[in-house]
């Protein structure tokens, strides 16, 4: 996996390793999705003055984004922008969209407004999937690209509540818990090639 900075006045990318970021070959394997910080905020003008003794230790820093790569031609875009802090992705069968989970910042206060969108890769068109409160997170696209498979605080917000494996049609409508009494802690959910849900 790899990282890397965006730098928006040019066409440079400065590419960097870090094993912890998501990164995904599209189904057809010619493109790569992956996470990266996008550009930074402005710099404070030049004449500013402030006090020698202020450190900043929560600057409104840019969250995470989704850049694609061309395999073949090397040439990287970017599929999400502000003001999205984005968590994970995952493909569509077809390759042409991606679902992906953020929330407003990545601050840790803005954790349990963590929401559900897909991007059109096409025409670059986001639009809300899941969006209500708590955390819904890690999406995963079913085999046949008819439902996304996330998982759920369903509307809570402490930290010690359950999470839940819930459904969503791909087109959008009401999510469906289907581990409502499932009392344990869940990681990134995984479909097999035979969906039975």
């Amino acid at each position: 996996p790899f990282f890397f900075n965006y730098t928006a006045t040019t066409d440079i990318y400065h590419f960097s390793i870090h094993d912890s970021l998501p990164i995904s070959l599209s189904p057809d394997g010619t493109k790569i999705a992956f996470l990266a910080q996008g550009p930074k905020p402005e710099e404070e003008p030049k004449g500013w003055k402030g006090p020698e003794d202020v450190i900043a230790f929560d600057p409104d820093i840019p969250g995470l984004q989704i850049f694609v790569m061309d395999v073949a031609s090397r040439k990287v875009t970017p599929a999400t922008r502000d003001p999205y802090s984005v968590v994970d992705f995952s493909w569509s069968p077809d390759g042409t969209r991606i679902v992906f989970a953020a929330q407003p910042s990545p601050r840790i206060r803005d954790l349990y407004k963590t929401d559900i969108f897909i991007v059109d890769l096409n025409t670059g068109v986001v639009r809300d999937l899941v969006k209500r409160k708590g955390i819904d997170t890690y999406p995963r696209w079913s085999p046949d690209g008819g439902r996304i498979a996330f998982l759920s605080t369903e509307g809570k917000t402490g930290w010690i509540d359950n999470w839940y494996l819930c459904l969503v049609p791909a087109q959008g409508g009401t999510p469906r818990n289907v581990t409502r009494k499932f009392d344990e802690f869940m990681f990134s959910p995984r479909w097999s090639q035979i969906v039975r849900a």
